[in-house]
């Protein structure tokens, strides 16, 4: 569902699909939505829209919220640009394909599914198709969809919990046979995330009649999950990358200018090593560590400084790079503050931020901070940066943009 507005890699994995933080019912607001989601495609006609749309539950998806007439729908399919979209006609059908090996050609092929990458319609088409995937999923349970990844949840805890998400597997399966979209049971998993538990009834979950293999570990939208949700094995992954995207520069930018050597580094490696950062940010030293050292290993690259006697700080200093460390905590307080201030699509009660009914005079927009003693939700995004969050000023937090906040709060560090 990352084609949506209001869904960028800031708040990836985080919250549920929803316009901007809220939940619209008013058929009104859900006719402006719809306009500017098809701005691209479509004319923005609000009479296209259905005034009487029908009630929707906490699982329908964002696209359930809007109620489309068929007439409408076709005058705006009428409007469509041919110099943008060739139309949705033409996605589905009317499609061939052939293979070239060694400049030999093999006979063209139909191809009658699926949808061109690249084309204006086919995100939209692919949203509505898979729209409703969720209806059917139980109380208690969530179901998150990305582009063409599907996750489900469910709090475990009984045996009696643990048949109700086979239900809701089962709800899906029978979603997907109906509109021929099958599931991949080999690449499906189970993941379960537990601090502390004991004596939990091992239950075999299957999908398409395969058991479902049951994994440690899990790569979700590219950030890696684990059982005791430790972030440890996400941070080896990306310091393996790092640590081969800086080899490549250093074999293919040798005698290279410094500037061009930072460039390199900013752009290609410091950029993955900070992929989703507020969400796994570690906390523990030996985790940080493995990052910071990518970073002093490139500072002394990038100046050509091997000698031991060499002081890696003052390097970092001269080429102006700012602690991984640090850079972590600015990406975090700025998703904090679109989430504060309505500018993604979390709401504040799914992330637990409830405003303080008495602030301080220095900072009138503080959030009270949850009480845990469990290791993991302590040091997750929301409480670990609630702190720092209620020690900024008021002339910080009270910027016109996520920009203006990130250059407000970084003017005031040393």
């Amino acid at each position: 569902m990352g084609f949506l507005d209001s869904q960028s890699q800031d708040n990836i994995g985080v919250a549920p699909l929803k316009h901007k933080g809220r939940l619209h019912t008013l058929a009104e607001d859900r006719a402006k939505i719809l306009s500017d989601q098809f701005k691209s495609v479509y004319t923005k006609d609000h009479d296209s829209v259905d005034k009487d749309a029908a009630p929707f539950g906490p699982n329908y998806p964002a696209m359930a919220q809007f109620a489309i007439t068929e007439a409408g729908v076709l005058k705006l399919l009428r409007s469509v640009n041919p110099s943008k979209a060739s139309g949705p006609d033409r996605i589905p059908c009317r499609r061939s394909q052939q293979v070239i090996v060694d400049g030999v050609a093999s006979q063209s092929e139909s191809v009658d599914s699926g949808v061109p990458q690249g084309t204006v319609l086919g995100p939209l088409l692919f949203l509505l198709f898979v729209g409703d995937i969720g209806i059917g999923v139980g109380t208690g349970a969530g179901v998150r969809l990305f582009a063409g990844d599907c996750l489900i949840y469910r709090p475990i805890r009984s045996h009696q919990d643990q048949v109700l998400l086979q239900k809701d597997l089962s709800s899906l399966q029978t979603w997907s046979t109906t509109w021929g979209m099958n599931f991949n049971p080999s690449k499906c998993n189970v993941l379960r995330t537990r601090v502390g538990q004991r004596g939990e009834i091992n239950y075999f979950y299957t999908l398409h009649d395969q058991i479902l293999a049951e994994v440690d570990t899990v790569k979700y939208l590219g950030v890696w999950i684990s059982n005791d949700l430790s972030w440890t094995p996400h941070v080896d992954y990306v310091t393996k990358k790092g640590n081969q995207k800086l080899g490549f520069l250093r074999r293919n930018l040798r005698g290279a200018p410094t500037p061009s050597k930072s460039l390199a580094y900013t752009s290609l490696v410091r950029s993955g090593l900070e992929y989703a950062a507020p969400i796994w940010d570690p906390y523990k030293i030996k985790d940080t560590n493995k990052i910071e050292a990518i970073q002093r290993k490139a500072a002394r690259w990038a100046k050509s400084a091997y000698s031991p006697h060499t002081s890696v700080t003052g390097l970092l200093q001269d080429l102006g790079w700012s602690g991984l460390g640090d850079r972590r905590m600015i990406l975090r307080l700025t998703l904090l503050y679109k989430i504060y201030f309505h500018q993604v699509g979390i709401e504040h009660t799914e992330v637990g931020i409830i405003p303080n009914p008495r602030p301080s005079r220095k900072n009138s927009f503080q959030i009270l901070r949850p009480r845990s003693r469990k290791s993991p939700y302590t040091n997750s995004l929301i409480l670990r940066t609630i702190p720092e969050w209620n020690n900024l000023p008021d002339s910080t937090i009270m910027a016109g943009s996520a920009s203006d906040f990130k250059n407000r709060f970084s003017a005031t560090q040393p």
